[in-house]
Protein backbone atom coordinates (compact mmCIF):
# COMPACT_ATOMS: atom_id res chain seq x y z
CA UNK A 1 0.00 0.00 0.00
CA UNK A 2 1.48 3.33 -1.03
CA UNK A 3 1.50 6.48 1.06
CA UNK A 4 -1.49 8.76 0.66
CA UNK A 5 -0.64 12.43 0.03
CA UNK A 6 -3.86 13.25 1.91
CA UNK A 7 -2.53 11.99 5.25
CA UNK A 8 -2.36 14.36 8.20
CA UNK A 9 0.50 16.78 7.64
CA UNK A 10 2.22 19.64 9.38
CA UNK A 11 3.44 22.95 7.89
CA UNK A 12 5.49 23.20 4.67
CA UNK A 13 9.27 23.10 4.54
CA UNK A 14 11.99 24.33 2.17
CA UNK A 15 15.54 22.92 2.31
CA UNK A 16 18.46 24.07 0.17
CA UNK A 17 21.71 22.59 -1.09
CA UNK A 18 23.32 26.00 -0.65
CA UNK A 19 25.24 27.59 -3.50
CA UNK A 20 27.47 25.08 -5.28
CA UNK A 21 30.27 26.23 -7.58
CA UNK A 22 31.09 24.15 -10.66
CA UNK A 23 33.86 24.76 -13.17
CA UNK A 24 33.45 24.08 -16.88
CA UNK A 25 33.50 20.37 -17.84
CA UNK A 26 33.58 19.30 -14.19
CA UNK A 27 31.49 17.55 -11.54
CA UNK A 28 30.68 19.67 -8.51
CA UNK A 29 31.62 18.76 -4.96
CA UNK A 30 29.29 16.42 -3.10
CA UNK A 31 26.36 18.25 -1.53
CA UNK A 32 26.12 17.90 2.26
CA UNK A 33 23.11 15.59 2.71
CA UNK A 34 22.39 17.06 6.13
CA UNK A 35 21.32 20.27 4.43
CA UNK A 36 18.41 18.42 2.79
CA UNK A 37 17.30 16.48 5.87
CA UNK A 38 15.01 17.71 8.61
CA UNK A 39 16.88 18.51 11.87
CA UNK A 40 14.28 16.46 13.76
CA UNK A 41 13.02 12.92 13.31
CA UNK A 42 10.04 13.43 11.04
CA UNK A 43 9.14 12.18 7.60
CA UNK A 44 8.53 14.51 4.67
CA UNK A 45 6.44 14.63 1.54
CA UNK A 46 8.45 16.38 -1.18
CA UNK A 47 6.51 18.12 -3.93
CA UNK A 48 9.12 19.86 -6.08
CA UNK A 49 12.73 20.93 -6.65
CA UNK A 50 13.62 24.48 -7.66
CA UNK A 51 16.89 25.16 -9.47
CA UNK A 52 18.76 28.40 -9.99
CA UNK A 53 21.97 28.77 -11.98
CA UNK A 54 24.13 31.87 -12.31
CA UNK A 55 27.22 32.70 -14.32
CA UNK A 56 29.18 35.91 -14.46
CA UNK A 57 30.39 36.53 -18.00
CA UNK A 58 32.33 39.36 -19.54
CA UNK A 59 30.28 42.50 -20.07
CA UNK A 60 30.51 42.02 -23.84
CA UNK A 61 29.19 38.45 -23.78
CA UNK A 62 25.42 37.99 -24.28
CA UNK A 63 23.32 36.25 -21.67
CA UNK A 64 24.37 32.63 -21.28
CA UNK A 65 21.90 29.73 -21.51
CA UNK A 66 22.58 28.38 -18.03
CA UNK A 67 19.90 25.69 -18.17
CA UNK A 68 21.67 24.06 -21.11
CA UNK A 69 25.00 23.24 -19.59
CA UNK A 70 23.98 22.24 -16.05
CA UNK A 71 23.17 18.58 -15.38
CA UNK A 72 21.98 16.96 -12.17
CA UNK A 73 21.99 13.51 -10.59
CA UNK A 74 19.33 12.83 -7.95
CA UNK A 75 18.65 9.85 -5.70
CA UNK A 76 16.83 8.98 -2.49
CA UNK A 77 19.05 6.47 -0.75
CA UNK A 78 19.18 3.35 -2.94
CA UNK A 79 16.45 4.66 -5.23
CA UNK A 80 17.69 6.54 -8.29
CA UNK A 81 15.51 9.44 -9.42
CA UNK A 82 17.53 10.35 -12.50
CA UNK A 83 19.28 8.01 -14.90
CA UNK A 84 22.73 9.28 -13.99
CA UNK A 85 23.35 12.94 -14.85
CA UNK A 86 20.57 14.51 -16.92
CA UNK A 87 20.21 18.14 -18.12
CA UNK A 88 18.07 20.14 -15.69
CA UNK A 89 16.21 21.52 -18.72
CA UNK A 90 14.60 18.12 -19.47
CA UNK A 91 13.09 17.76 -16.00
CA UNK A 92 10.22 20.11 -16.60
CA UNK A 93 8.24 22.09 -19.18
CA UNK A 94 8.94 25.78 -19.57
CA UNK A 95 6.83 27.87 -17.22
CA UNK A 96 8.42 31.26 -17.88
CA UNK A 97 8.94 33.38 -20.93
CA UNK A 98 11.40 31.53 -23.16
CA UNK A 99 14.04 34.24 -23.00
CA UNK A 100 13.91 34.27 -19.20
CA UNK A 101 13.63 30.55 -18.60
CA UNK A 102 16.33 29.33 -20.95
CA UNK A 103 18.52 32.29 -21.84
CA UNK A 104 18.51 33.52 -18.28
CA UNK A 105 17.91 36.96 -16.82
CA UNK A 106 20.87 39.22 -17.45
CA UNK A 107 21.85 41.88 -14.90
CA UNK A 108 24.80 44.14 -15.57
CA UNK A 109 27.29 44.77 -12.76
CA UNK A 110 30.79 46.10 -12.31
CA UNK A 111 32.17 42.55 -12.62
CA UNK A 112 30.42 41.80 -15.89
CA UNK A 113 27.04 40.39 -16.82
CA UNK A 114 25.36 38.20 -14.23
CA UNK A 115 23.18 35.68 -16.07
CA UNK A 116 20.52 33.84 -14.07
CA UNK A 117 18.30 30.92 -15.08
CA UNK A 118 15.51 29.35 -13.03
CA UNK A 119 13.66 26.03 -13.35
CA UNK A 120 10.95 24.41 -11.22
CA UNK A 121 10.33 20.66 -11.35
CA UNK A 122 7.04 19.60 -9.74
CA UNK A 123 7.20 15.85 -9.10
CA UNK A 124 4.64 13.65 -10.90
CA UNK A 125 3.58 12.40 -7.44
CA UNK A 126 4.66 13.54 -3.95
CA UNK A 127 7.77 11.71 -2.74
CA UNK A 128 7.71 10.24 0.78
CA UNK A 129 11.03 10.63 2.62
CA UNK A 130 11.53 8.62 5.80
CA UNK A 131 12.82 10.27 8.99
CA UNK A 132 16.56 10.90 8.80
CA UNK A 133 16.71 10.46 5.01
CA UNK A 134 17.44 13.14 2.43
CA UNK A 135 17.67 13.54 -1.31
CA UNK A 136 21.15 13.23 -2.74
CA UNK A 137 21.67 15.92 -5.39
CA UNK A 138 24.81 16.37 -7.47
CA UNK A 139 25.71 18.73 -10.31
CA UNK A 140 27.81 18.48 -13.45
CA UNK A 141 28.61 21.16 -16.00
CA UNK A 142 29.28 20.27 -19.62
CA UNK A 143 31.49 22.25 -21.99
CA UNK A 144 29.80 25.57 -22.66
CA UNK A 145 32.56 27.81 -23.95
CA UNK A 146 32.55 29.95 -20.78
CA UNK A 147 35.59 29.99 -18.50
CA UNK A 148 33.99 31.39 -15.34
CA UNK A 149 32.68 29.28 -12.49
CA UNK A 150 28.93 28.63 -12.42
CA UNK A 151 26.94 28.97 -9.21
CA UNK A 152 24.11 26.48 -8.82
CA UNK A 153 21.55 25.96 -6.07
CA UNK A 154 18.65 23.54 -5.63
CA UNK A 155 15.87 23.80 -3.06
CA UNK A 156 13.49 20.97 -2.19
CA UNK A 157 9.95 22.00 -1.27
CA UNK A 158 7.56 19.83 0.66
CA UNK A 159 5.63 19.20 3.83
CA UNK A 160 6.42 17.65 7.20
CA UNK A 161 4.46 14.48 7.88
CA UNK A 162 2.76 14.15 11.24
CA UNK A 163 4.35 11.62 13.58
CA UNK A 164 0.92 10.06 13.96
CA UNK A 165 0.97 8.92 10.34
CA UNK A 166 2.17 5.31 9.86
CA UNK A 167 5.05 4.64 7.47
CA UNK A 168 3.88 3.22 4.12
CA UNK A 169 5.02 -0.15 2.81
CA UNK A 170 5.86 1.34 -0.59
CA UNK A 171 6.50 4.75 -2.09
CA UNK A 172 6.16 6.30 -5.52
CA UNK A 173 9.57 7.40 -6.75
CA UNK A 174 9.97 9.89 -9.63
CA UNK A 175 12.13 8.84 -12.58
CA UNK A 176 13.77 10.91 -15.30
CA UNK A 177 15.76 9.55 -18.24
CA UNK A 178 17.23 11.67 -21.03
CA UNK A 179 18.41 11.13 -24.56
CA UNK A 180 21.22 13.61 -25.24
CA UNK A 181 22.31 13.25 -28.85
CA UNK A 182 25.10 14.73 -30.87
CA UNK A 183 24.48 16.85 -33.95
CA UNK A 184 21.52 15.62 -35.98
CA UNK A 185 22.21 13.77 -39.19
CA UNK A 186 20.32 14.33 -42.43
CA UNK A 187 18.43 11.03 -42.19
CA UNK A 188 16.63 9.00 -39.51
CA UNK A 189 19.92 7.48 -38.48
CA UNK A 190 19.99 8.57 -34.85
CA UNK A 191 17.60 7.64 -32.10
CA UNK A 192 17.05 6.82 -28.47
CA UNK A 193 15.61 3.82 -26.71
CA UNK A 194 15.77 0.29 -28.02
CA UNK A 195 18.77 -1.17 -29.84
CA UNK A 196 21.36 0.15 -30.13
CA UNK A 197 20.58 2.85 -27.52
CA UNK A 198 18.54 2.49 -24.35
CA UNK A 199 18.24 6.07 -23.16
CA UNK A 200 14.44 6.31 -22.86
CA UNK A 201 14.06 2.92 -21.23
CA UNK A 202 12.36 1.34 -18.21
CA UNK A 203 15.19 -0.45 -16.38
CA UNK A 204 12.93 -1.62 -13.56
CA UNK A 205 11.06 -4.88 -12.97
CA UNK A 206 7.86 -2.93 -12.34
CA UNK A 207 5.79 -0.71 -14.67
CA UNK A 208 6.89 2.89 -15.21
CA UNK A 209 4.08 5.44 -15.12
CA UNK A 210 5.05 8.05 -17.73
CA UNK A 211 3.82 11.59 -17.17
CA UNK A 212 5.37 13.50 -20.06
CA UNK A 213 8.21 13.92 -22.54
CA UNK A 214 10.23 17.13 -22.66
CA UNK A 215 12.01 18.19 -25.86
CA UNK A 216 14.82 20.75 -26.06
CA UNK A 217 16.70 21.97 -29.10
CA UNK A 218 20.00 23.81 -28.96
CA UNK A 219 22.48 25.23 -31.41
CA UNK A 220 26.08 24.10 -31.22
CA UNK A 221 28.31 27.08 -31.89
CA UNK A 222 31.17 24.88 -33.18
CA UNK A 223 33.46 26.54 -30.65
CA UNK A 224 33.20 24.11 -27.77
CA UNK A 225 29.88 25.28 -26.42
CA UNK A 226 26.14 25.54 -26.98
CA UNK A 227 24.64 28.60 -28.58
CA UNK A 228 21.09 29.76 -29.30
CA UNK A 229 18.06 27.79 -28.19
CA UNK A 230 16.15 27.34 -31.44
CA UNK A 231 12.98 25.64 -30.24
CA UNK A 232 12.48 27.99 -27.31
CA UNK A 233 12.53 31.02 -29.58
CA UNK A 234 10.89 29.96 -32.84
CA UNK A 235 7.47 28.30 -33.09
CA UNK A 236 7.11 25.09 -35.11
CA UNK A 237 10.78 24.68 -35.94
CA UNK A 238 13.32 21.91 -35.76
CA UNK A 239 13.83 18.57 -37.48
CA UNK A 240 11.22 15.96 -38.26
CA UNK A 241 10.60 13.51 -35.43
CA UNK A 242 9.50 9.88 -35.53
CA UNK A 243 8.70 7.95 -32.34
CA UNK A 244 8.15 4.21 -31.87
CA UNK A 245 8.07 2.00 -28.80
CA UNK A 246 9.02 -1.52 -27.72
CA UNK A 247 5.49 -2.82 -28.30
CA UNK A 248 5.57 -1.85 -31.97
CA UNK A 249 3.34 1.18 -31.75
CA UNK A 250 4.00 4.11 -34.08
CA UNK A 251 3.62 6.80 -31.43
CA UNK A 252 4.50 9.39 -34.07
CA UNK A 253 4.33 7.36 -37.25
CA UNK A 254 4.76 9.97 -39.95
CA UNK A 255 7.62 12.38 -39.18
CA UNK A 256 6.32 15.54 -37.49
CA UNK A 257 8.19 18.79 -36.86
CA UNK A 258 9.98 18.78 -33.48
CA UNK A 259 8.32 22.01 -32.32
CA UNK A 260 4.87 20.48 -32.87
CA UNK A 261 5.54 17.22 -31.05
CA UNK A 262 7.02 19.11 -28.09
CA UNK A 263 4.88 22.20 -28.25
CA UNK A 264 6.79 25.41 -28.73
CA UNK A 265 5.41 27.09 -25.62
CA UNK A 266 6.01 24.44 -22.97
CA UNK A 267 8.56 22.34 -24.92
CA UNK A 268 6.80 19.27 -23.58
CA UNK A 269 4.25 16.62 -24.47
CA UNK A 270 2.00 15.46 -21.65
CA UNK A 271 1.40 11.81 -22.53
CA UNK A 272 0.24 9.72 -19.53
CA UNK A 273 0.71 6.01 -20.14
CA UNK A 274 2.31 2.94 -18.59
CA UNK A 275 5.61 1.60 -19.92
CA UNK A 276 6.10 -2.11 -19.17
CA UNK A 277 9.24 -3.45 -17.48
CA UNK A 278 12.22 -3.25 -19.86
CA UNK A 279 10.09 -1.27 -22.32
CA UNK A 280 11.49 1.63 -24.30
CA UNK A 281 10.67 4.55 -26.57
CA UNK A 282 12.78 5.33 -29.62
CA UNK A 283 12.97 8.91 -30.91
CA UNK A 284 14.51 9.56 -34.34
CA UNK A 285 15.33 12.84 -36.06
CA UNK A 286 15.90 14.00 -39.62
CA UNK A 287 16.02 17.13 -41.73
CA UNK A 288 17.74 19.60 -39.40
CA UNK A 289 20.86 21.69 -39.75
CA UNK A 290 23.93 19.78 -38.67
CA UNK A 291 24.81 22.29 -35.96
CA UNK A 292 21.67 21.68 -33.89
CA UNK A 293 21.47 19.36 -30.89
CA UNK A 294 18.20 17.80 -29.72
CA UNK A 295 17.51 16.37 -26.26
CA UNK A 296 14.45 14.45 -25.07
CA UNK A 297 13.58 13.77 -21.44
CA UNK A 298 11.11 11.16 -20.15
CA UNK A 299 9.47 11.92 -16.77
CA UNK A 300 7.42 9.50 -14.71
CA UNK A 301 7.37 7.40 -11.55
CA UNK A 302 7.44 3.81 -10.30
CA UNK A 303 6.41 2.02 -7.10
CA UNK A 304 9.19 0.87 -4.75
CA UNK A 305 8.84 -1.21 -1.57
CA UNK A 306 10.54 0.26 1.50
CA UNK A 307 9.63 -2.51 3.96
Amino acid sequence: MSFSPHAVINPPVVLSTGVQTVAQSAIGSAVDLSRLALPFRSAMLLDEIRFSAALVTGAEVPTVHNALFIQTKIALGRFAITDGFVPISVLTPSAQLAADAMMGVGIESASGRNSYSFLRWVFPVPLYVRPGEALGIGFRRITDGQTNTARIEASVVGRVVSGETPQPRSIRVPWVAAYVNDKVAASMSQGSGGPPNTALFNPFSSPLHIQRFVGRSYQDDDAGGLGGDLNDLVVGTGPDVKITDSRGFLVVGDPVVFGEVFDSTRHAWTAPHIMPPKGWVRVQFSGAGTNYVYWVGMVGWREEAIG
